[in-house]
């Protein structure tokens, strides 16, 4: 009932041209961004309503998309100097977290996989660096999306800075 009553709100406030505040505002004590001058963030929380798969965002620019979702339009207007993170996580199917290197906290963008072309790519300019994690009973995956083909070691810096304020509860019985 009080789901029914959330929702029955927010489509009343989007049919009234109004849109939940996105920015400066972290995805929830249990899974989200802490808050940082400059960054943009939203997200799902660690419990959305099924099929909704945890999702937090952070971006140097504002965020066009809805949330919970991939920010694709965002990423398709990224400036050079912008950046995009988006980061899913779920409890594994089964026994453990097999096939997800074991990670801490913080995630390291130095773990990535880079991908400069991508099936579906919105910009062409924007690399996509992937980092895949066993954290806390999770399976994560992190999407660090960069504005050029060639992020310098400030936008570097400045995103592995965004990497260290996610925060991931542990999951219940997790090993």
């Amino acid at each position: 009932m009080l789901r029914a009553l959330i929702l029955l709100a927010a489509l009343v406030a989007v049919g009234c041209g109004q849109t939940p505040p996105r920015s400066g505002r972290p995805a929830g004590p249990d899974f989200g961004f802490a808050r940082a001058a400059g960054w943009y963030t939203d997200g799902t929380g660690i419990h959305p309503p099924e099929p909704q798969v945890p999702i937090v965002r952070a971006a140097t620019v504002p965020l066009s998309d809805e949330r919970g979702s991939v920010p694709w339009g965002t990423v398709e207007r990224l400036t050079p100097d912008g950046i995009v993170i988006v980061v899913s996580a779920w409890r594994p199917y089964g026994e453990g977290l097999d096939g997800f290197p074991p990670r801490d906290l913080p995630l390291q963008l130095a773990d990535a996989s880079v991908q400069t072309g991508w099936e579906g790519q919105p910009n062409p300019d924007a690399p996509r660096y992937v980092i895949m994690a066993a954290v806390n009973g999770y399976w994560v995956e992190a999407d660090v999306i960069f504005g050029t083909q060639h992020p310098g070691d400030d936008a570097a810096g400045q995103a592995q800075k965004e990497l260290a304020r996610l925060r991931l509860p542990i999951a219940p019985n997790a090993r």
